[in-house]
């Protein structure tokens, strides 16, 4: 028996359950490395806000990411 994984985006709450065994989550991402009391130490984000966050790091950067 083979077992569907659920993600969920830590910013909107929105869900994505894999379609078929070991699919993964395309378009998704998470940001690892800071511990947090209600996410631990990973933080899910959906192609929106996985988006957002990108755009948002290419105007801090001195270089074009």
């Amino acid at each position: 028996m083979s077992i569907l994984r659920t993600i969920r985006c830590n910013v909107c709450d929105t869900t994505y359950t894999e379609k078929v065994f070991n699919e993964g989550f395309l378009g998704w991402g998470m940001i690892q490395g800071r511990q947090s009391p209600e996410y631990g130490d990973t933080f899910h984000l959906c192609p929106d806000h996985l988006n957002s966050i990108f755009d948002f790091l290419k105007t801090i950067s001195k270089e074009a990411i």
